[in-house]
């Protein structure tokens, strides 16, 4: 008995974020049920903005910035640093609450591998997209398509200055006499 009470407490601490009140009972019975139960995709509010809308929000910022710099009218308060601490701060707290911490911790571990920075408007605004719409969602499938999600999201293209990027055998690349990653 005192093994299975060592198993559940494990299965609780070393791969969820740690047992909650009344959670040891649940487990007991059978760790690795309980472990293989946890293993679903985590689920994000649906009111979170997508990288679409964040980056509509965004040029409407820098619009709306232009214009004050021509008619001298107030300046709006830039976006981008409140977008990053909302989102950051709503998916904290539904991996908290969440009944299912195993997934949440693995969604960590993904979201780790497949990193970006959140420095610069644009970016501080697609981060926290990336784990929600890319990784989240293929985490417990085929890594190829997670792989592909990832390497497409706006966020990772931003990071890694793909939207930029062009084929050194383009027109556009024998023209400006450039490559991948070359820009300016």
């Amino acid at each position: 008995m005192q093994e299975n009470h060592e198993r559940a407490a494990l299965a609780a601490h070393r791969f969820g974020y740690g047992a909650r009140p009344g959670d040891l009972e649940k487990i007991l019975p059978d760790p690795e049920k309980w472990l293989l139960d946890q293993l679903v995709i985590p689920r994000h509010s649906i009111t979170q903005p997508s990288s679409g809308e964040l980056m509509r929000a965004l040029y409407d910022f820098s619009k709306a910035r232009k214009d004050a710099k021509k008619s001298m009218a107030e300046m709006p308060k830039n976006p981008a640093r409140r977008f990053y601490i909302e989102q950051s701060a709503a998916t904290v707290l539904e991996a908290i609450n969440s009944q299912t911490s195993l997934s949440w911790r693995l969604l960590d571990f993904f979201s780790n591998h497949f990193s970006v920075s959140a420095q610069g408007n644009r970016m501080r605004m697609l981060a926290p997209t990336l784990e929600r719409e890319a990784i989240a969602p293929h985490m417990l499938g085929h890594f190829e398509d997670m792989l592909l999600a990832v390497e497409q999201h706006p966020a990772m293209l931003i990071y890694l200055d793909n939207e930029r990027s062009i084929g050194p055998n383009s027109r556009a690349g024998k023209r400006s006499k450039r490559g991948l990653n070359e820009g300016s």
